[in-house]
């Protein structure tokens, strides 16, 4: 059991660990942060693609 300094906040901890216990950064720098799409990002593009499509659709309907 020997102690690794973490790349990102610098902070010492067990070599076992797989990620920081301090900032949550993984041991290997090949491992991403997941998840990816983390909070309301990926919902409020739905709820824009939904509106606009609702927008075009409306539009459409009174043009002819």
């Amino acid at each position: 059991m020997s102690l690794v300094k973490c790349r990102k906040c610098e902070q010492e901890y067990d070599d076992e660990k797989i990620i920081c216990p301090h900032c949550d950064t993984p041991t290997n720098p090949n491992i991403p942060n997941y998840p990816r799409f983390k909070g309301p990002g990926i919902i409020m593009f739905f709820w824009i693609f939904f509106v606009i499509l609702i927008i075009v659709m409306t539009v459409s309907f009174f043009t002819q």
